[in-house]
């Protein structure tokens, strides 16, 4: 009997867990079957090209069901009873499936965009290097420029470049990558790339030429080695220069986003562009401005030594360093200097437009009498040395006061040094030396005297022999070019102006110069002058021949000098 009552229980327990599950069949599988059955569009969004057709196939179908097509624009795309779109024109529309079933209606919808195909592609700003880590955006073109088209960015090498689905990538290491566009309708375009150092270096023309406008950001020239340089004129805007070479010329035609100095040879930098904005790093420099050139100046170098030959317009001179500028040229145009620190000193033979927010020395020389000055307070009216008288402006606006401030007098006194020997030439054995007060560079004018007569060389005569003293290469070379027809050139207006005409051989170093103009002691007088290209120049009037050298920058010679030749040197 007992077992009887347990052998019941066990089968009640039973039938009680059948029953259960029984039941979360009947509730859920009802739920299951809906799911599994339930019918989806193959595509909810597709683009399709005018002309050519898509299936939108349905999943899950139920049978018995009732498949109704409709587009919301037939102009746009039409669709069969099957689901087959077809693109009619460019536009967006909506394609609907209606399905009925026993005990349900579905509408099941595809946004689909049609679109014109591109006749033509195009990669519109190529480029043919970049710099590691510099980011680019591939624009395109496309014909007609009405399509829609879309276009597919593949690289054939990812680890270069991977660009995204708008053509817009970062070069990530140095290599060569080719980079495709193709649009949907099979147009296609390539582009070849070459991915350089982060810092673009060159050390050559043939590299230099190669990176010059090929969309690297980035171009340094750096190298050890004595080369001649010459970027070729061209818009450079969108790359940045710097320059580490401090054996190197360089002749720039080029305009740049900006121009770095960091090293160079310290009488190279010849600018030829207009726009240029340069940054002088470089302890020791020279800029020479052409005729036809633009440029601004800044001088971030603290104790740099800077040389500027100013034949074209200097936009802006911005001193932000101590430094020791000296600034000469051609050009009848004033350089706006702005000065921001102390410890500045500019020997100008050029007139300037100063601005003084810091104390500076300035000393004028011939050329530079025009100089104006504005002074921020009175503690900073520059120190002022030269013959010349200035009304200087203190302060600004309303409030500005003017005060006349006279130069000190510029005094030099040269040395004679011992015999050196050197031939007999106008009857005189020894050679001269000369030890300068300043440098070469900033002489105003040369007295020579001989038997009696003084000659004056002045300030506009002596800017060629400065140049050929210095071994100026493009001077030499504009020399050596010289020919039979000659260059005339007039120093000076009125009563003392003074006309020098330099004629000869092109090819030869040696030339024939005369001079012209009542009001110059030199009037009438014609002189062979060779220019050797070793810092010295030889001139010969027939009778007297005597050759002037450069020793250094403060340091002169004449050889032979002729007996009772006296030779004085102004500043």
């Amino acid at each position: 009997m007992k077992d009887n009552r347990h052998m019941w229980k066990n089968a009640i327990a039973k039938l009680t867990i059948t029953f259960m599950v029984v039941m979360s069949l009947v509730i859920i599988s009802p739920v299951f079957a809906d799911a599994a059955v339930k019918p989806t569009l193959t595509r909810t969004t597709r683009n399709i090209l005018v002309g050519c057709q898509y299936n939108l196939n349905v999943k899950n179908k139920t049978k018995k069901a009732t498949y109704v097509w409709s587009t919301s624009d037939k102009k746009i795309a039409t669709v069969d009873k099957r689901g087959v779109v077809t693109g009619v024109r460019q536009g967006i529309a909506t394609i609907t499936c209606k399905i009925k079933t026993s005990d349900k209606t579905y509408n099941l919808v595809c946004k689909v965009t049609i679109i014109k195909p591109a006749k033509l592609f195009m990669i519109k700003n190529k480029v043919t290097a970049l710099n590691v880590g510099q980011s680019y955006n591939l624009n395109r073109t496309i014909v007609p420029s009405t399509s829609k088209d879309k276009t597919t960015w593949t690289s054939s090498n990812t680890a270069i470049a991977a660009p995204d689905k708008n053509g817009k990538f970062t070069a990530l290491k140095e290599g060569t990558v080719a980079i495709t566009g193709t649009t949907l309708s099979g147009a296609t375009d390539c582009v070849t790339i070459k991915v350089v150092d982060k810092n673009g270096t060159v050390t050559n023309q043939s590299q230099l030429d190669e990176l010059l406008g090929s969309g690297a950001a980035l171009i340094t020239i750096k190298t050890t080695d004595p080369v001649n340089l010459v970027i070729a004129k061209g818009d450079y805007s969108n790359q940045k220069l710097v320059v580490e070479a401090p054996n190197s010329d360089i002749t720039n035609y080029g305009k740049f986003a900006s121009i770095e100095i960091k090293q160079i040879k310290a009488n190279s930098w010849y600018e030829n562009a207009i726009g240029n904005f340069l940054k002088i790093l470089a302890a020791d420099s020279r800029i020479v401005v052409g005729s036809n050139a633009k440029v601004s100046i800044e001088v971030s170098e603290a104790g740099a030594i800077l040389k500027i030959e100013n034949n074209g317009v200097v936009e802006e001179l911005f001193v932000a360093k101590e430094a020791d500028i000296d600034i000469s040229g051609d050009s009848d145009e004033d350089i706006p200097v702005v000065i921001d620190v102390p410890g500045i000193t500019i020997t100008s033979s050029v007139s300037l437009n100063l601005e003084c927010k810091a104390k500076t020395k300035l000393i004028l020389l011939p050329g530079a009498e025009k100089t104006k000055v504005q002074a921020a307070t009175t503690a900073v009216i520059p120190d002022i040395k030269g013959d010349v008288t200035l009304n200087i402006t203190v302060g600004s606006g309303d409030t500005a006061t003017e005060q006349t401030v006279k130069g000190t007098p510029i005094t030099v006194t040269p040395t004679t040094g011992g015999t050196t020997g050197g031939g007999t030439q106008g009857g005189g054995t020894t050679s001269m030396t000369y030890t300068l007060a300043q440098s070469y560079t900033n002489l105003t004018a040369i007295n020579v005297t001989y038997k009696g007569v003084t000659y004056t060389v002045d300030s506009d005569t002596l800017v060629a022999l400065k140049r050929f003293l210095g071994n100026d290469q493009f001077y030499l070379d504009v020399w050596k070019a010289i020919n039979t027809t000659g260059v005339v050139k007039t120093y000076g207006t009125g009563a003392n102006a003074q006309t020098v005409t330099v004629s000869g051989t092109a090819g030869s170093f040696t030339k024939t110069v005369s001079f012209s103009g009542a009001g110059s002691k030199l009037n009438g007088k014609t002189y062979t002058v060779t220019v050797t290209g070793n810092n010295s120049v030889t001139v010969s009037n027939g009778t007297l021949t005597f050759t002037i050298t450069k020793v250094d920058d403060k340091t002169l010679t004449i050889s032979p000098a002729p007996t009772g030749l006296t030779f004085s040197p102004t500043f």
